[in-house]
């Protein structure tokens, strides 16, 4: 769980940084990047919610991804496998 807690960190700080160089590029409005942050402190509990109750679906996923034998598609059921990680 703690690899998932640090890459989904990782992302959002990203985000964040994208949208402080977007208000400082004037490429976003501040009332656009409050909207948008707002929109992701309200959102996060609930996608991630989501995710959660997609797990038995992903992992069977994954499995036919494994089945397949085709390593391009053996990535997909690692990451899979990976975002799913100590649920």
């Amino acid at each position: 769980m703690a690899a998932t807690k640090s890459f989904t960190t990782q992302l959002t700080g990203l985000y964040l940084f994208a949208l402080y160089l977007a208000g400082v590029r004037g490429t976003l409005k501040p009332d656009q990047i409050q909207a948008l942050i707002e929109d992701l402190a309200q959102d996060s509990a609930r996608k991630i919610e989501s995710i959660f109750g997609k797990l038995e679906y992903l992992e069977e996923l994954s499995k036919n991804f494994f089945r397949s034998g085709n390593p391009l598609t053996w990535a997909v059921g690692f990451i899979t496998l990976w975002l799913s990680e100590g649920r």
